[in-house]
């Protein structure tokens, strides 16, 4: 029953919108841009994986991180379709950008998680094993989902509201780390992806 009123409240959200969602998309999609440097600066955290994981950060775990850390991708759309439909009513633009962030955010991570296949730090020590298209989920470290998700539902709201928002992307992918789902590069190259892409379309409405 949750399933189908979250199916239902989602489909009346993407066509609800007045604009023309195949054109809108379309704009939106060849408005993104990336910055190579970023990615390439942000790699020098694959030297410090190792470190960060024996500084043994599972003892500042909390109710906080573990409640963020058993959220997954029913929680996630859940939280976007409240997201997308509170914001409906002030601000349709601002709805339509959260929904078409997290959705485009998702299928990148997940593109690269499958391709890239990293380790977890749970399941393994060294953080460079990578196994593609092996399709478990301990190989499906980078880039973090948690991370790249909180990233791209926040930025829109943090942006148009109040900065005070990014807090809420920051402890998801703090979390990750002191849970020990991820390697410090994944959330980073998360955090990055999702602020990213949800910043672009964000600025197609805002700029």
């Amino acid at each position: 029953m949750k399933k189908l009123f979250l199916f239902v409240l989602l489909f009346f959200q993407v066509f609800s919108f007045s604009f023309n969602i195949l054109d809108e998309t379309q704009k939106d999609i060849s408005a993104l841009q990336f910055d190579i440097k970023e990615p390439l600066l942000f790699s020098t955290t694959f030297l410090v994986d190792g470190k960060v994981k024996r500084l043994e950060l599972s003892k500042f775990d909390n109710f906080c991180f573990e409640t963020i850390n058993n959220l997954d991708e029913k929680d996630f759309l859940i939280l976007t379709a409240l997201a997308a439909g509170i914001t409906y009513f002030d601000d349709p633009a601002l709805s339509y950008t959260i929904l078409e962030s997290t959705f485009f955010t998702s299928v990148v991570t997940y593109a690269m998680k499958i391709s890239i296949g990293r380790g977890r730090p749970y399941a393994y020590d060294s953080p460079f094993v990578f196994k593609p298209f092996s399709f478990e989920d301990k190989n499906f470290s980078f880039p973090s989902g948690h991370s790249s998700f909180a990233w791209a539902l926040f930025t829109p709201l943090a942006e148009r509201y109040n900065k005070g928002l990014y807090i809420f992307p920051i402890l998801f992918s703090i979390s990750r780390v002191v849970g020990n789902y991820h390697w410090l590069s994944d959330v980073i190259f998360g955090a990055f992806i999702g602020y990213t892409i949800s910043k672009c379309f964000y600025y197609i409405y805002y700029n």
